[in-house]
């Protein structure tokens, strides 16, 4: 079967419209279309006009079908990736909401400088490697082996920032203490976090325990670390050493205690659990399936709407080619159309002639 070319055809048309004479049948000229004259070349150019909407939507169907092949093959894992991306949706959008019910009531009790995370975990830092190092190079001097020392010495200093922990709980009691408002007088946002309002409770005698641990750790890695650096040096080393390694234990406390905000902690966990669910969300609408299918969609979708287009232009430069012929012809054809009243109860052609 021959092969539809459009554009060909639309080419071809051209040509052969300029070499289509119509033959006399009659000496005398006519100015105007003689009435009850139906001329073939009307009727051929009338179905070419509809061929070449034809032509064009079948050409349109046949580019778009690579496309319309890999929409269908995306079509189950695409409707997949949709649904997970519209469930993690609404995770987001109850994370959002807890965020908000969050920030709403509780902002105005943060207490904690917004800059104040890395001044925290420098001071951490810098806490950690004094109380290590000491250790690490008393125990080389009494020749221990170097892994050893270095073990050990990150014990003794891990062991020295836990102690000063507890700081953060009497940081918490202390500011439930100044939030303590009577439930009555509570907001309603306020109402869902309202322990955080009640005072301290009757957790202070474990907080009191954790207190008395925390000092007991502290003057034994004290005693350990100055007795070690007394036999290794002169006994007032040893003493400046224990000295230290208390100071060190304190500092610890003090910055567990100023860094510590229940009310800050909550709204950063809240947000940290919302930025989350949004990086899912994101991963899942980057996902490759849906895209490709609607890629694919799209090119189909502009593909027929395109060929739809020069289908329709094609035909109505049918229209202009069966103009041209009976324009080209005047002597058979005559100059134009006949008018309604040159020609009562006929109606005229859009495309030329009567009928």
């Amino acid at each position: 079967m021959r092969e539809l070319d459009p554009q060909a055809g639309a080419a071809e048309a051209d040509a052969v419209a300029e070499a289509i004479t119509l033959t006399r049948v009659d000496e005398v000229g006519a100015a105007a279309q003689p009435p009850g004259v139906v001329f073939h070349v009307v009727d051929e150019y009338d179905e070419l006009g509809p061929e070449q909407v034809i032509a064009h939507d079948a050409v349109g169907i046949e580019i778009s079908r690579p496309s319309e092949l890999i929409a269908a093959g995306e079509e189950l894992a695409a409707n997949a990736d949709a649904d997970l991306a519209r469930g993690q949706a609404e995770l987001v959008e109850d994370a959002r909401t807890r965020f908000l019910d969050t920030v709403e009531p509780l902002s105005p009790y943060v207490r904690r400088p917004p800059k104040a995370t890395i001044p925290h975990y420098a001071t951490k830092g810098g806490l950690f490697l004094g109380e290590g190092l000491g250790l690490f190079g008393a125990l080389l001097w009494l020749g221990e082996v170097e892994w050893v020392a270095a073990v050990m010495g990150v014990s003794v200093a891990t062991a020295t920032l836990i102690a000063g922990l507890s700081g953060a709980e009497v940081k918490d009691l202390r500011g439930r203490a100044l939030r303590h408002t009577d439930p009555k007088d509570l907001t309603d946002g306020q109402r869902k976090f309202a322990h955080l309002f009640a005072g301290p409770d009757s957790g202070w005698g474990y907080v009191k325990a954790v207190l008395y641990v925390s000092v007991a750790v502290a003057l034994t890695l004290a005693v350990t670390i100055g007795t070690l650096r007394g036999v290794v040096d002169e006994p007032v080393v040893g003493i400046v050493f224990g000295t230290i390694g208390v100071a060190v234990s304190g500092a610890s406390w003090l910055d567990s205690y100023f860094y510590a905000d229940e009310i800050a902690d909550l709204i950063a966990r809240t947000r940290r659990a919302l930025e989350a669910e949004e990086r899912i969300l994101a991963a899942r609408a980057r996902g490759t399936s849906w895209r490709r299918r609607a890629e694919a969609r799209a090119e189909v979708s502009s593909l027929l709407r395109e060929q739809g287009l020069r289908g329709q232009a094609a035909q109505h430069h049918m229209r202009a080619l069966l103009a041209r012929v009976l324009r080209n012809n005047p002597g058979v054809a005559g100059n134009g159309r006949a008018s309604e009243s040159a020609a009562i109860g006929q109606t005229a052609r859009r495309s030329g002639g009567a009928k």
